[in-house]
């Protein structure tokens, strides 16, 4: 917009000048009067300022839309293109070539000898010279033991299990079912045995241990006699075998028992009251022999005791 005009010129206000006043002469004559003159007032000029701009026009209005758009079809995909076959042979499989200590591939073992089986070491992977004992794994896996692990049972054909028991007079059938082969009945008791009793104790181990030394009627090393290894027990404790008079012996034994598991059925307990029932003792003799050494050993203790 152009610049607005100047504003017009003022014009001098005109101011009376101040009158002095005569000395008065006479108390009669008033005082001159002096008329100021007038006073011009300049009215306020406007001055014009520029109009606004005028506002932006609406936007416009989109009809509302009535559906989605159609979505074009891609175009089909076309099927990946198999890569050449590239023709190849195969390579020669290479063929083992001979060697080692004899040719062969074989290699000389700890002992110095060529595919050898490490012959003169032990299961200790000592070394043993010739003609010496050597220690090896027994059926258990024990270097140098003696099938601790394998159950009792017979060695060979050749052989009978006897089993010697003490505190059982005879077996009652009466309830047993014939049907049943491990149906053997009821045990009866003898009343009268006390294994408490110092006397039985040194009778019974006396009498054991002299069919196990009896190498002509008793197979090697097949005994199970209990009161052998009860003797030793016994002794590492600091007690006496046989036991003292008095002693709880049911007590002594149950400890045993526990400490030696293979034995728990080497020994019964009674509880009503409570002492031994029964012991036995186990054997393995030649069948050859015959019963004549079973017979004599048997009368003896029986006439003995």
């Amino acid at each position: 917009p152009p610049p607005p005009p100047p504003p017009p010129p003022l014009s001098p206000t005109t101011t009376a000048a101040p009158t002095t006043a005569a000395p008065t002469t006479s108390a009669a004559t008033p005082p001159p009067t002096t008329t100021a003159a007038p006073t011009t007032t300049v009215a306020p000029t406007t001055t014009p300022y520029p109009s606004p701009p005028p506002p932006p026009p609406p936007p416009p209005i989109l009809p509302p839309l009535t559906s989605s758009p159609t979505r074009q079809p891609s175009p089909p995909s076309r099927p990946p293109t198999p890569p050449p076959t590239i023709p190849y042979t195969l390579a020669p499989t290479p063929q083992p070539t001979a060697g080692g200590c004899d040719g062969k591939g074989h290699t000389v073992d700890e002992c110095g000898v060529c595919a050898g089986t490490n012959d003169c070491l032990d299961c200790e992977h000592n070394h043993v010279q010739p003609g010496q004992p050597k220690k090896v794994l027994d059926a258990c896996g024990v270097c140098g033991g003696h099938d601790e692990c394998v159950p009792d049972k017979p060695l060979s054909q050749n052989l009978a299990t006897v089993n010697l028991v003490w505190g059982i007079v005879g077996v009652d059938r009466t309830h047993a079912d014939p049907n049943r082969v491990e149906d053997l009945g009821d045990a009866v008791y003898d009343d009268d045995f006390d294994f408490s009793d110092p006397l039985c104790q040194a009778s019974i181990f006396n009498f054991t241990t002299t069919i196990t030394n009896n190498t002509e009627l008793v197979a090697q090393n097949s005994s199970h006699n209990f009161l052998v290894e009860l003797k030793k027990w016994t002794a590492d404790k600091g007690f006496s075998y046989p036991f003292p008079l008095h002693t709880n012996v049911s007590v002594q034994l149950a400890q045993f028992v526990t400490n030696h598991r293979r034995y728990d059925s080497y020994i019964g307990f009674g509880f009503d009251p409570v002492r031994i029932a029964y012991v036995r003792v186990l054997y393995r003799i030649p069948l050859d022999l015959g019963c004549d050494y079973y017979y004599y050993y048997y009368y003896y203790y029986y006439y003995y005791y």
